[in-house]
């Protein structure tokens, strides 16, 4: 019967650690696992974390998570989806490859870049309660432009912990609806990004810097890495679909979706 059911696999890397699951299509878990990774304080204020241990550990609870199951199974996982800490910020080069460690979203050190945001009283800030959070990505980005303005040339795109995590298992650049609204100034009813408020607050090279597609929840990114796939055994036609911030996520998971119902998570 198994070969018949379809299964999920759903991927939270968080901040202490990743967790892997896989689910039936109801929402029963069928295995599971979790890898701690480090944080770095090399400031006070400041947070990193290294994008090749995300990386590592995934690997490891994925390779945990499919021992345990038969090949059945392991060939009826019909898609992945992460969800990730946000915004967890890291330039790659045009390959990937990150150039540095990731600024986690924790990260307090772009409070100059914060008030000149949100100094401007932009339009385009009514649509994120007003300002800008130190935590968000557009500081954090203009926080490596002038302060590592050397690493901020090399980059080709300077992109989120989801985004680097999907591009790892299918290798298209794609970003969420669900972070570049909520932390990128991206307003979809106004199509999109804002040029002239960008240019306000030193980021006229936006379209360079920032993944440009952005894709829906639910929305197809690309199939699982062949490489990825053959290595634990699995469909090798497995979709690779969009997810977004952890918390944000959380409610879907909490079966939060519809009115008359409340999620708190803390």
């Amino acid at each position: 019967m198994e070969n018949n059911a379809k299964y999920f696999m759903g991927v939270d890397t968080g901040t202490q650690s990743v967790r892997v699951v896989v689910t039936d299509i109801a929402g029963n878990v069928v295995a599971g696992d979790e890898q701690v990774y480090e944080t770095y304080y090399p400031h006070a204020g400041w947070a990193e974390q290294k994008a090749g241990d995300w990386w590592s550990c995934f690997n490891e609870a994925v390779k945990n998570v499919m021992s345990g199951l038969s090949k059945g199974i392991r060939h009826s996982i019909e898609a992945v989806s992460v969800c990730s800490t946000s915004s967890t910020v890291l330039p790659v080069d045009e390959n990937g490859k990150p150039l540095a460690d990731a600024i986690m979203w924790m990260d307090t050190r772009a409070k100059k870049e914060m008030k000149i945001i949100n100094d401007t009283k932009h339009p385009v800030l009514t649509y994120s309660g007003g300002e800008d959070s130190v935590e968000w990505m557009i500081p954090k980005i203009l926080w490596i432009k002038n302060n590592q303005p050397e690493l901020y040339q090399e980059s080709y795109k300077i992109i989120e912990q989801l985004d680097w995590m999907n591009y790892q298992l299918c290798g298209e650049f794609a970003t969420s609806i669900c972070n570049s609204t909520c932390k990128w100034n991206y307003v979809e009813c106004e199509g999109g990004w804002n040029g002239e408020f960008f240019k306000q607050v030193g980021f006229e090279d936006y379209e360079e810097k920032l993944v440009l597609d952005v894709k829906h929840v639910g929305e197809m990114v690309g199939t699982l890495n062949r490489e990825f796939a053959d290595q634990y055994d699995l469909n090798p036609n497995m979709k690779v679909v969009q997810g977004g911030i952890d918390a944000h996520i959380g409610m879907l998971g909490l079966g939060v979706a519809a009115p008359g119902k409340l999620a708190m998570i803390m």
